[in-house]
């Protein structure tokens, strides 16, 4: 699916279902930006690089940003990314998107949110 952040448009996967606990894992993000999964937690076993997570509320407005790295044999990467309030969560590619807490996304086409 398309959205749109400010001024940008991107294309991310869109993880509902089931789908919604695999997220990026195993995934190459060849011909995509990231990710919109419906939850307000994520994990971070076999995703193959570091993402920037956005925590949306039920209105797609940004309601917290975080750099997330993914797990490793390393014990400090065993961890889960949260935000109460969230409906929803953006993983999007580290530094692809310059926008902070308080911004808004625009689904452009897809299915939309349920």
């Amino acid at each position: 699916m398309k959205i749109c952040i400010g001024k940008k448009t991107f294309c991310v996967k869109d993880c509902r279902g089931i789908s919604c606990i695999r997220g990026l894992m195993f995934d190459g993000m060849r011909g995509i930006d990231g990710a919109l999964v419906r939850g307000s937690s994520i994990w971070m076993p076999f995703v193959k690089r570091e993402l920037d997570l956005f925590f949306l509320d039920k209105n797609l407005t940004i309601i917290k940003k975080e750099p997330a790295v993914p797990m490793t044999f390393d014990m400090k990467t065993w961890r889960t990314y949260s935000c109460r309030g969230a409906k929803y969560c953006l993983e999007m590619k580290k530094g692809v998107c310059k926008t902070n807490i308080g911004g808004k996304i625009s689904i452009i086409n897809g299915p939309g949110r349920n």
